[in-house]
């Protein structure tokens, strides 16, 4: 048996079992977010644990027969750029990345990816 029916991390996987992930049909969940500042209270990472976690839920528990989380990306903003911490990028920049990154998912044959 594959570990690619119980093991939801993308890069965990050898590239056999990414070939045994897609004959299963398995979803790739790329989880988008913001390194930026929240205020006092709050870390940098704000904006990335809501899709990180709806990624590894999705791999975890019951629906391991569904989801494939892949690797994590950050998107980065301008706008708070003299708060400490945060990191930017420009715009078409991140939206290349995430073009690349669905682009490769799809040529290796996933056809179900979800980008929350």
């Amino acid at each position: 048996m594959s570990r690619a029916k119980t093991e939801y991390r993308y890069e965990k996987l050898t590239w056999p079992e990414i070939n045994d992930a897609v004959d299963l049909g398995k979803v790739c969940i790329v989880p988008c977010g913001a390194v930026e500042q929240h205020g006092h209270h709050l870390p940098l990472d704000v904006d990335l644990v809501c899709p990180c976690g709806i990624a590894k839920g999705g791999g975890a528990g019951d629906s391991r027969e569904d989801a494939r989380a892949s690797h994590r990306r950050v998107r980065l903003h301008r706008h708070v750029m003299d708060f400490p911490g945060t990191i930017n990028t420009d715009f078409e920049h991140f939206m290349h990345q995430v073009l690349d990154i669905t682009k490769s998912l799809a040529y290796h044959g996933f056809k179900k990816i979800i980008l929350p």
